[in-house]
């Protein structure tokens, strides 16, 4: 699997490169993730979270 660092929307997003060539974003897939499998409402909060918690070790570096 290849990660990568992206720009969209003004943001610096995580993601990574699917079978097909494509970009996959981290972060809502992990809120996907949590919205199908967990059947969690607070999904989209969760991965938030955790969005700016890796940009906050990014940014220490």
């Amino acid at each position: 699997m290849k990660l990568l660092t992206y720009a969209a929307q003004n943001q610096e997003r995580i993601g990574a490169v699917d079978n097909t060539g494509r970009i996959v974003d981290l972060h809502r897939a992990y809120a996907s993730y949590l919205r199908d499998v967990e059947s969690n409402s607070a999904s989209d909060e969760r991965s938030l979270g955790f969005g700016r918690c890796a940009q906050g070790r990014g940014s220490r570096r």
